[in-house]
C-alpha cells in the first residue's frame, strides 16, 4: 500500500512537471509589461533639435532576488531598433541617433520591456530578503573604486563645495562622529530624516538642500537626501526609480505643448546603499508601516512586494533629468505610458494542482487496475 502511494506521488509530480514545462507554466514569477509611446510632431516653420532625454531609453535593471528584464523591443516609427545597449550611469542604455525634427516632420518612438518579478509568496520565501544581523562592516571594507563612483554629488547639487552647503555638512559629520559601522551610520541616517523630514509630494525632485531647508520631501526627495547624506559619509548609494503596479490608475496630464497618460501605476523612488559582503541593500524611506529604523530596509517595498519594478537608476545625474521632460517651442509631445500584468503566479499554481490532482486520480487508479490484474492471475496460478 505504501508503495503504491510512493509510484503514485512520484508518478503525478514527473507529470505534473512535464506537462507544466509543455504549457510554460511559471509559479515563480509576476511578469509586467512596461510600454512608453512618445510621438514628437514638429510644428513650426523650422527645423527643431530633439531634447536628449527623448532619445535614450534606459532598460530596466536585472537585480538578483528580485527581478530580471526578460525581453524589449524598441521601435522607432514603426520599424524595430536593433543597437546593442551600452552602460551609463549603471544603466543599460540604447540611444536613437536622431536629434533634428524638420517641418512637420514626426518621430513616434515605441518601447516595450517584460520584466520577470520574483513572487511574494507569503508561505514560501523565494524573494531575496535583507540579512539585518549581518550588515556590520567597516568604512575601510569599502573599495575605492565603488567610492569613487557612488560618493559623488547628484547633478549640479555639489555639496563638497559652497558655504550653502554647510548646515547639512555638519549635521552628517554630527552623524558621523567616530563612528566606522556601516549598519550603525545607515541607521543613524535613516533615524535622522524620519524625525525631522516629513511626507509631502513635490513637483519635481528637491535637491537635499531644499528638502532639508523645508523639512518635507516625497519619497524622490528623502532617497535622494538619504543617499547624499551616505555619500558625503562615504558610503557608496545610488536612488532607484521604480513604478508600482496598480491597475486601477489613469492619470492624464495635459500642459500647453505635451500631454502624458499614465495607466497601471504609480511612481515610486528609493535609495541603495552598498554593504561590503551584501551587495546592495534598499532604504524606503516612505513606508506607512515602518516603526523602527531598519524597517526602512527589511520591509522595503522591493523586498516585500512583487507589484515593484525597478525602471533605472540614478548614479551621478540630477534625477529630474530622468522624469522632468521638456518641450522646446514649435515642438508638440504626446506620451503614453503603462504597466499592465502579462501573467500571475496564483492562477498557473493552480492549474498545476489542478494536473497534480488528475495525475494522481489517473496513475493510482491505473496502478489500482494493474494490482488486481496481477492478483487474479496469481489466483488462476
Amino acid at each position: 500500500m505504501k508503495e503504491r502511494i510512493i509510484i503514485t506521488l512520484l508518478i503525478s509530480f514527473m507529470a505534473t512537471a512535464f506537462i507544466g514545462h509543455i504549457m510554460r507554466i511559471d509559479v515563480l514569477h509576476q511578469v509586467y509589461e512596461y510600454s512608453r509611446q512618445c510621438v514628437i510632431l514638429n510644428e513650426s516653420d523650422s527645423p527643431k533639435r530633439i531634447p536628449k532625454e527623448y532619445l535614450k531609453i534606459v532598460l530596466p535593471p536585472s537585480i538578483d532576488g528580485w527581478q530580471f528584464l526578460s525581453h524589449y523591443e524598441v521601435l522607432v516609427n514603426g520599424k524595430e531598433l536593433n543597437l546593442r545597449p551600452q552602460r551609463e550611469e549603471g544603466n543599460a542604455i540604447i540611444s536613437i541617433g536622431m536629434d533634428t525634427l524638420y517641418p512637420a516632420q514626426i518621430l513616434n518612438i515605441s518601447v516595450t520591456f517584460e520584466v520577470k518579478v520574483t513572487v511574494a509568496y507569503p508561505f514560501l520565501p523565494l524573494r531575496r530578503r535583507i540579512a539585518i544581523g549581518e550588515l556590520h562592516n567597516t568604512l575601510d571594507e569599502i573599495p575605492e573604486a565603488m567610492r569613487r563612483e557612488y560618493c559623488v554629488p547628484f547633478g549640479d547639487w555639489r555639496w563638497n563645495e559652497g558655504r550653502n552647503w554647510e548646515e547639512l555638512r555638519k549635521i552628517v559629520m554630527q552623524i558621523k562622529g567616530r563612528e566606522d559601522d556601516i549598519w550603525r551610520l545607515v541607521l543613524s541616517v535613516i533615524s535622522w530624516v524620519k524625525e525631522h523630514v516629513r511626507y509631502e509630494e513635490s513637483p519635481s525632485v528637491l535637491s537635499p538642500l531644499e528638502t532639508l531647508k523645508s523639512g518635507s520631501g516625497d519619497c524622490a526627495d528623502q532617497a535622494v537626501l538619504v543617499a547624499t547624506m551616505l555619500r558625503m559619509i562615504g558610503v557608496p548609494a545610488y536612488v532607484a526609480l521604480a513604478a508600482y503596479y496598480d491597475p486601477e490608475v489613469r492619470a492624464l496630464t495635459r500642459g500647453e505643448r505635451i500631454e502624458v497618460l499614465e495607466q497601471g501605476l504609480v511612481m515610486h523612488a528609493f535609495a541603495m546603499v552598498y554593504v561590503p559582503g551584501h551587495g546592495w541593500v534598499p532604504i524606503d524611506m516612505t513606508l506607512r508601516n515602518a516603526r523602527r529604523p531598519e524597517d526602512h530596509v527589511s520591509r522595503a517595498a522591493i523586498v516585500t512586494s512583487d507589484r515593484l519594478v525597478v525602471l533605472m537608476t540614478v548614479v551621478s545625474e540630477d534625477p529630474n533629468d530622468y522624469l522632468i521632460y521638456s518641450v522646446p517651442n514649435g515642438l508638440k509631445v504626446i506620451m503614453r505610458v503603462s504597466l499592465r500584468k502579462l501573467h500571475d503566479p496564483l492562477k498557473g499554481l493552480m492549474i498545476l494542482s489542478g494536473i497534480f490532482l488528475a495525475s494522481y486520480m489517473i496513475s493510482s487508479t491505473v496502478l489500482i487496475l494493474i494490482s488486481k490484474h496481477s492478483g487474479t492471475r496469481r489466483t488462476a496460478s
